[in-house]
């Protein structure tokens, strides 16, 4: 609402009341206000003043304590000493420097405003400069050793980060800034999880159209980034999967003949192992050629498809003195762990007769290799926390939890359904103690760097929950064959799987708050836990989580009905099943919830029409 008085609004009256302020300023501290105002860091102290004005420290000094004190604040964030300017002030300012003529300022604020345009670019240059500059210093001398204090510190620098990245389009000779552009960007990647991705990706897009065609390394470094920075959805034309695939592609072309640079083979190789994270989102088996060419090529060896985690030994890279050229491979190697775990799971081929259990088996391999192999660094100077390490952990974690799957359930053999022995129990039980070890770990480190409340977190959360469900149900198994143990097994599988229930709770909760009710993740999540409530239904006489789980299923429909083609199996699988747990409610359920119920079946029918 906007209030009239006088014919004005309260607005204008306030930049009224700010420029009689700034009248009383002379022009030389008028003008750096505005410089100030338009271009220096969101908070900043003197020597910020000092790099990126021009002006002594004396100035700097006069200019917080004496001049401006009715127009800067003292910012208790990044410690003492620290200032930020008024937001009125700053929102008048860059209405000034926009197109004065709007607030009818006077001449002498009109002549300040022409002088600082004048060196506004320059002035913003230096910013992006110290932004940079900052942001690089984060990710190569703190990023390894100290993740934690690395991502709080990129935190605080979010704003300047992406105002600096908007600064650098605006900028009058593109060529001039070419070097502090690709810095800009390649630092980004660090902490991919902390910035927009449309905002990077827009900014990749810009400078490929200025480069295209005659500069191959700054074009393929722009179509990196931008591939690094893919938004995890189909549908999405501009950000997602299938642009962002493109660019991966192109960048893996544009570097090829460049990468006796170190900061271009590092990207190279980002752009494989985002490939093979895009493409296994897409379609798995095209996940493994990038990933495994991504190995190749910081080891510098052929054959790539030939890798074995037998011909990887742990001082893999040791001649290589950048640590974060052995944090990627270690990366590529959790990666490639977690796309063969993946593999069978989605899609079959049917000329590929490779069982599942192989897989599964070689993935386990290279994700105990990516864990060894890390920790291996952490006696160089990487931290025992890093996301990294925490990725290889959980990598491994789902390898193990899927062998243990086809420990409790073998394949069927001539069409019949084999029973699992004894021994193949106590294996799955082994296997599935190790993943819950291991994904307990990766929440570990991950609360460590990122706190509770963040999307990584939730991930480890969810898989512990998965952990505890399919220890539950492996108890359930177990208490069939050993009757004089079956009670107290039935009573430790079903404080498992609550335990399990409370942990996709949380993951659930923190999705919804960090990435939107409607996101893919928060599908998933409901889908796991309307599993978990309907094994807790079915296999421990919980009836009451029948309709709980009917209405996560809703909820999965929902989201995915936004999100999926019509006929995909994401929608189709869900609504079958939420049809069949329908008609498996009992008589007092159908009347104590007569209402949700009725409601539940016209959705439905309703769903199906659509579908």
């Amino acid at each position: 609402e906007t209030h009239h008085r006088s014919g004005m609004t309260v607005t204008q009256e306030w930049y009224r009341a700010v420029l009689k302020t700034l009248e009383q300023l002379g022009p030389e501290d008028l003008k750096n206000l505005l410089l100030m105002a338009d271009a220096l860091p969101r908070v900043f102290d003197t020597s910020d003043m000092v790099k990126m004005l021009g002006v002594s420290d004396w100035t700097a000094k006069n200019l917080l304590k004496q001049k401006l004190t009715k127009l800067c604040i003292t910012s208790e964030e990044g410690g003492a000493g620290k200032f930020a300017i008024d937001s009125l002030v700053q929102d008048t300012v860059r209405l000034l420097m926009e197109d004065y003529a709007i607030l009818e300022p006077s001449k002498i604020v009109q002549a300040a405003v022409v002088a600082a345009q004048k060196q506004r670019e320059q002035v913003r240059l230096r910013f992006c400069q110290h932004v940079v500059e900052n942001v690089l210093s984060i990710a190569w001398n703190s990023y390894p050793a100290d993740p934690k204090g690395s991502y709080g510190k990129v935190k605080l620098e979010k704003d300047n980060i992406e105002q600096a990245l908007l600064f650098l389009q605006q900028a009058s000779d593109k060529t001039a800034i070419r070097p502090l552009v690709l810095a800009a960007l390649s630092c980004t990647t660090y902490f991919a999880a902390a910035l927009e991705p449309q905002l990077v990706q827009n900014c990749c897009r810009f400078f490929v159209a200025e480069w295209a065609g005659h500069d191959h390394v700054a074009s393929g470094t722009c179509k990196a980034v931008q591939a690094i920075f893919w938004i995890d959805d189909k549908k999405d034309e501009k950000y997602g999967c299938s642009p962002s695939l493109k660019a991966a592609k192109e960048a893996i072309a544009l570097l090829a003949d460049h990468v006796e640079d170190e900061e271009v083979l590092l990207l190279r190789a980002a752009a494989l192992r985002t490939m093979g994270a895009i493409e296994r989102s897409i379609n798995a088996y095209k996940s493994l050629p990038p990933l495994k060419s991504a190995l190749a090529l910081l080891k510098g060896v052929g054959c790539p498809q030939d890798i074995q985690p037998d011909d990887l030994s742990l001082e893999d890279l040791a001649d290589k003195k950048s640590m974060h050229l052995k944090l990627e491979y270690g990366q590529i190697l959790a990666e490639l762990s977690g796309a063969l775990d993946y593999l069978p799971d989605l899609e079959k081929l049917p000329d590929d007769p490779t069982p599942a259990e192989t897989y599964k088996t070689l993935g386990m391999q290279f994700g105990s290799h990516a864990v060894s192999y890390l920790q291996g660094l952490t006696c160089k100077g990487l931290s025992e926390h890093h996301p990294t390490i925490a990725l290889s952990y959980e990598a491994w974690g789902y390898n193990l939890r899927s062998l243990a799957a086809i420990k409790k359930s073998p394949p069927k053999q001539d069409g019949v359904q084999v029973e699992p022995s004894t021994n193949d129990l106590d294996q799955a039980k082994i296997w599935l103690e190790q993943a819950r070890d291991n994904h307990n770990t990766a929440l570990k480190y991950r609360e460590h760097v990122f706190g509770m409340r963040h999307t990584a977190t939730a991930l480890s959360i969810n898989q512990m929950g998965l952990c505890k469900q399919d220890m539950g149900l492996l108890h359930l198994m177990l208490a069939q064959r050993e009757p004089e143990q079956a009670e107290q097994l039935k009573q430790e599988a079903e404080k498992m799987m609550l335990e399990a229930e409370r942990d996709i709770e949380l993951s659930l909760d923190i999705r919804r708050e960090c990435k939107g009710p409607k996101d893919t993740l928060v599908a998933n999540t409901y889908w796991n836990l309307s599993q978990l409530r309907l094994h807790m239904a079915n296999l421990l006489g919980q009836l009451g989580q029948r309709v709980r789980a009917l209405e996560d299923m809703r909820q999965v429909l929902t989201i995915r009905r936004i999100r999926e083609k019509v006929g995909s199996d994401k929608l189709t699988k869900p609504l079958d099943t939420l049809a069949i747990e329908l008609g498996k409610l009992s008589e007092h359920q159908v009347q104590q919830e007569a209402g949700r119920i009725e409601e539940l079946h016209r959705y439905v029918a309703k769903m199906k029409t659509s579908v």
